[in-house]
């Protein structure tokens, strides 16, 4: 489980991993009859497995953590998801440089009105995540983005992001745009 976790699961679901693992340790560790407890940890390993196998289907490619690092070096302010500023070993850069960063970017679905009943779709066409997204990437050197992820923004927002950013490279799935002159 711990294994498959750093690759396998959004950080979520890693940080599950080990309660869970020692969870699952000590109930098999009860079951007093051998052949029984290797039948439920064999079958639990398969559930664990297919739960990876499905993840890794449905996450597609992810970047190069030292291609994605290596251009960030350079750069003040990198925006992103955390979990990729995580991977690439930038989240205290940004922050020792006073960059805007956001911790947890679905975090503001928790406290919009109707978050209970927000749909994702709804969610990321709100005006509050919009403003906040953007207010994210304006104040940045470069941004690692997911191709999707720019459909968070407003037209206006997305034509300045594409005058004043290039991308100048593709690693997996994720884009890297660095402001021209930078």
């Amino acid at each position: 489980m711990l294994a498959a976790s750093g690759v396998s699961f959004s950080h979520y679901a890693v940080w599950l991993m080990a309660p869970l693992a020692l969870r699952l340790g000590a109930a098999v560790g009860r079951i007093r009859r051998v052949r029984a407890r290797w039948i439920v940890a064999g079958g639990a390993l398969a559930v664990i497995a297919l739960m990876a196998v499905g993840d890794l289907v449905n996450v597609g490619p992810r970047p190069a953590a030292s291609v994605v690092s290596d251009w960030a070096a350079d750069l003040e302010c990198v925006a992103g998801m955390p979990s990729v500023l995580v991977v690439v070993d930038h989240v205290g850069a940004n922050l020792e440089a006073g960059c805007a960063m956001d911790v947890d970017p679905m975090s503001l679905a928790l406290v919009l009105p109707d978050a209970g009943n927000l749909t994702r779709d709804r969610f990321l066409a709100s005006e509050e995540w919009r403003e906040r997204w953007w207010s994210y990437l304006e104040g940045a050197d470069g941004a690692a983005l997911d191709p999707d992820q720019l459909e968070w923004l407003e037209a206006e927002h997305r034509a300045v992001l594409e005058r004043e950013f290039v991308v100048v490279e593709r690693v997996g799935g994720v884009e890297l745009w660095s402001r021209r002159g930078d």
